[in-house]
């Protein structure tokens, strides 16, 4: 009888701990699945026009539009090349970074495996194709009308700036900016210089008031504002400083009068609606050379651009090029903007020259906010919803409705 009783116990136990052995196989398997799959990342690119060839890690792969799927780690990056006849070569270097997968973090945390596929691209990519004019007394002329055009313009903003004073003094600090009327709205030309303290970059806060200079490590006032960047880019802000720097009577521009100002530039509403997703993307082309219009003519950074040589029995080395351009704009509206850099919510400054990041009033998030991106190598104006409000970046004032 004992006998009996010890070969049931000793059967239950086994035949239990065999289950429990199967239930962990499985586990491991479903994990295992789900770790795989999220490997895996796939991006639709799109360009308009369509059927342009696409070309990556220098290898034609097929037109547009194309799907592409990869196992790469992230923050790995991948070169992309787009080429079609009558239109720019267009070149972009992909990171994959865009968007965390929630599959592949799980499945890595319960298998303890490192986390080398968390980040996955963004589910599709679009890119507008420059054209390439083809005569040359056609673009001569187009340029003309181009050129009598915003010279008319100029002169209707002319007018409109003369209603109001040209230039305002903060009562608080004595510094004087230049103003411009915009359509309905009155924007100062100079980033915001007001400031009641600053903060080594090392102390960076999404809570308190952070206030920087671009390159400096003063915590003395007087000495930060004798730095050159202090007098040509003003100074830098965390959002919670930015949304209570401006003086009297002025405020910051929440995402919707950033959307006002860029709609008077030429974007439809459906252009300005569109949230940029890193500085290459775009959910869409989010207007044309509305960046350009807005930058000043002076003091951005020249950038290079990559040129594919077109022709048959080109050496593989020899197949691209690059070319310097200006990143300046032509400052068609009195604007200015003018690239101020920004310290990083790590505590590191990205020196003046080659972008400026503006602030806006909306928040997203806990942690982030809206804010408005222009570089050297574009002519659009990003807007970008992934701005943490740890970051010191520049002011413009938009002065209160009457």
């Amino acid at each position: 009888m004992k006998k009996t009783q010890q070969f049931h116990r000793g059967f239950i136990k086994n035949t239990s701990l065999s289950f429990l052995g199967a239930q962990r196989t499985v586990c491991i398997l479903i994990a295992l699945a789900i770790l795989f799959s999220g490997c895996a990342s796939t991006t639709l690119f799109k360009t308009s026009p369509t059927s342009a060839d696409i070309y990556i890690n220098e290898q034609k792969v097929g037109i547009t539009p194309y799907s592409h799927t990869d196992r790469k780690a992230a923050g790995a990056s991948t070169s992309i090349f787009f080429q079609k006849e009558g239109y720019k070569d267009l070149y972009i270097n992909l990171k994959r970074n865009e968007q965390l997968a929630v599959g592949a973090l799980i499945a890595g945390i319960w298998l303890l495996v490192p986390l080398f596929w968390i980040k996955k691209y963004d589910p599709v990519h679009y890119y507008e194709m420059e054209k390439v004019g083809s005569d040359k007394q056609l673009i001569s002329a187009i340029d003309s009308v181009q050129f009598r055009a915003n010279e008319l313009e100029m002169n209707l903003i002319e007018e409109t700036v003369s209603k109001v004073d040209s230039t305002f003094t903060d009562s608080r600090d004595g510094n004087t900016y230049k103003i411009v009327k915009i359509g309905n709205q009155i924007w100062l030309a100079e980033n915001l210089r007001y400031l009641p303290q600053v903060n080594i970059p090392s102390d960076v806060s999404r809570k308190e008031p952070r206030y920087y200079v671009n390159g400096s490590s003063w915590s003395n006032i007087d000495s930060a504002k004798q730095e050159n960047n202090y007098k040509s880019y003003g100074v830098l802000y965390n959002w919670s400083a930015a949304c209570k720097s401006c003086p009297d009577g002025w405020h910051l521009p929440s995402d919707n009068e950033w959307k006002e100002l860029e709609m008077y530039l030429g974007m439809t509403q459906t252009e300005a609606d569109i949230i940029s997703t890193d500085y290459f993307v775009q959910q869409g082309p989010r207007g044309s050379d509305e960046g350009r219009k807005l930058k000043a003519s002076y003091g951005w950074d020249n950038y290079e651009r990559v040129i594919r040589k077109r022709g048959e029995n080109i050496p593989k080395d020899q197949i691209k090029d690059t070319v310097t351009m200006s990143g300046n704009g032509t400052d068609d509206f009195g604007f200015k903007a003018l690239p101020g850099g920004l310290l990083g919510f790590k505590g590191e400054f990205e020196p003046p020259g080659k972008g400026g990041i503006w602030w806006t009033s909306t928040p997203l998030e806990f942690h982030i906010a809206f804010s408005r991106d222009i570089y050297s190598g574009s002519s659009t104006i990003i807007r970008s919803h992934r701005t943490s409000r740890k970051d010191g970046i520049s002011v413009r004032c938009l002065k209160n409705s009457e």
